[in-house]
């Protein structure tokens, strides 16, 4: 039976695997066929809109608004101290992050991060009274 040899790079774990296979004409109609819709891969250099954030006032203990499906949702103070974050609804965006209640007047810096690693841009939000 007549031989062939392919090569390919294949991604197991974030780690590219490459090497050789023989196939047989039959395997590779078999491999030709199971692979015929792929399209080139186009990696995802896009960022995220800027997250919207409801009204934060002093007492509130929470952040709400809507990212981008999926993406992790981070909230900062100005020094960069951490507040909380979570992760968007993979639906509808939505997101809530548990935070201590801040002082009035208080800028938070909120960014949503997608599965690319692409960075929004910043939403600050004053806390109010």
């Amino acid at each position: 039976e007549e031989h062939i040899a392919i090569s390919t790079t294949l991604t197991v774990n974030q780690i590219p695997q490459q090497g050789y296979l023989d196939l047989t004409l039959a395997d590779q109609a078999a491999v030709q066929y199971a692979f015929r819709t792929l399209a080139e891969y186009e990696a995802d250099s896009s960022a995220p809109a800027a997250p919207s954030a409801a009204a934060v006032r002093a007492a509130d203990a929470t952040i709400t608004g809507v990212a981008e499906a999926g993406a992790v949702v981070t909230a900062r103070l100005i020094s960069g101290e951490l507040l909380g974050s979570t992760v968007a609804d993979q639906t509808d965006g939505d997101y809530i992050i548990a935070i201590t209640p801040q002082a009035q007047g208080t800028v938070i810096k909120i960014v949503a991060k997608d599965a690319a690693g692409n960075v929004s841009p910043v939403t600050s939000v004053t806390v109010s009274a």
